[in-house]
């Protein structure tokens, strides 16, 4: 089949190393590896890791990307709050992407439209319906929730409208997460029209048998009993909490090493902590990191932590999780949401009360004390996301679901009349 992955965020560079970035070109890779031709829509391309396996159709004009700083540009001369100018952009982007890529769009041909829901995107509705298509939606949160609690919505009302709109006119939902699936279906969404897709990883890329002696020597690190983050310093994952953790735990281990990999909002404040801790020369941050230098990063761990904290709804998917247990390292976990159903504790890894420095001391230590149980533990890690978890499962549970919605479509296609038809299209 032919696919059209779209993804109307601006902030979600296909060649990125955030990790919505790495989902979209694993999701789109994996469907090309089926046998699926593959073409993404983006307003942003990126410049980082190459995505080869599949096209990316040409990105914006100009115009659409000078939008915004116009806009902030204008609303600053007079004085006005800039804030909304990133989503009007998106709302141009509505309105231009469809008509100014036709062509491609025309020429690719898709059977099918997958769209990578997106604060303010309608981009993918269009198209499908435009072409009368099946139209399935990637849902890794409920955005305008998300970006009220978390940032700053100005157009909170338009955009919850546009939000249900693409809720209740896409042909099936893929929920990341039982969590997220549950609080979609309290939004009203037919929970029958909802289908549950995790996450995944890419195993081959995790293997590695050196020693992680030659991966700290490499990263110019001590030889130490290593614990480390791999991700995005946000508020929500927590990275404040282990290092408060980790803190209390150089009392009983001195020669602990911290290894923080990632950047984001909170890095001068994780920074600034870590000197007024006096951590400094038991903390080695490496900044942002390219993926593909992931795996090594994690082999130079014996722990991996997701210390992430507790908010209203814990309802993601973390890909750093999948990650650290393709990597074959003992694996620490906020008991929250689906890293709580994924992870056993004792049996594949070690849980912790959310946001509970003492708590994740207590089990950093018993991993340091007991090296054979963090290997059992890491190996049943191992074992179940290869068998569950890989981005090949979540490929072929997409096109279960994109089946789901054709054959629906073809059982109305042969109760209606064309008259009936258009209209509903429309």
């Amino acid at each position: 089949m032919r696919l059209l992955y779209v993804c109307s965020d601006f902030g979600i560079p296909v060649r990125g190393v955030k990790g919505a970035s790495i989902h979209l070109r694993s999701i789109t890779t994996a469907l090309a590896e089926l046998g699926h031709e593959v073409s993404i829509l983006s307003p942003n391309p990126g410049t980082g890791d190459d995505h080869a396996t599949v096209s990316v159709l040409a990105p914006p004009s100009k115009a659409i990307k000078q939008i915004p700083q116009q806009m902030k540009t204008w609303l600053r001369d007079r004085g006005l709050s800039d804030g909304m100018a990133r989503e009007f952009r998106s709302l141009w982007y509505n309105i231009r992407a469809a008509e100014e890529l036709t062509e491609p769009i025309n020429d690719f041909a898709p059977d099918a439209v997958i769209e990578r829901l997106s604060l303010m995107g309608h981009v993918g509705i269009d198209i499908s319906q435009r072409l009368d298509i099946p139209h399935i939606l990637e849902v890794n949160a409920i955005l305008t929730e998300e970006a009220a609690q978390f940032r700053s919505l100005h157009l909170k009302a338009l955009a919850g409208d546009i939000e249900n709109h693409v809720f209740n006119h896409c042909d099936r939902m893929m929920a990341v997460s039982q969590c997220l699936a549950q609080a979609l279906a309290e939004k009203g969404i037919d929970p029958e029209k909802i289908d549950v897709i995790p996450n995944g990883v890419n195993i081959d890329r995790f293997v590695c048998d050196l020693p992680a002696s030659d991966m700290r020597r490499e990263l110019q690190i001590p030889d130490v009993f290593t614990i480390g983050f791999v991700g995005t310093f946000k508020p929500w994952h927590g990275v404040e909490t282990l290092v408060h953790s980790f803190a209390k735990l150089k009392r009983d281990i001195p020669e602990a090493h911290l290894l923080l990999a990632g950047s984001g909002p909170q890095e001068n404040h994780l920074r600034e902590l870590v000197t007024q801790l006096g951590l400094a020369s038991s903390v080695t941050f490496l900044g942002a990191i390219a993926h593909a230098e992931v795996p090594r990063v994690l082999h130079a761990m014996d722990v991996a932590v997701a210390p992430s904290k507790q908010t209203t709804s814990f309802y993601y998917s973390p890909i750093k999780l999948f990650e650290y247990m393709a990597a074959g390292v003992c694996v620490v976990a906020s008991r929250l949401g689906q890293m709580a159903d994924i992870l056993k504790d004792n049996e594949s890894g070690l849980l912790f009360e959310p946001d509970d420095v003492d708590d994740l001391c207590e089990k950093l230590k018993r991993a340091y004390d007991n090296p054979t149980m963090r290997k059992k533990l890491s190996q049943t890690a191992f074992d179940h996301v290869c068998s569950q978890y890989t981005w090949r499962h979540a490929a072929q549970a997409t096109m279960h679901t994109l089946d789901k919605a054709m054959h629906r479509r073809m059982i109305e296609s042969q109760s209606d009349d064309p008259h009936q038809r258009l209209e509903r299209i429309a």
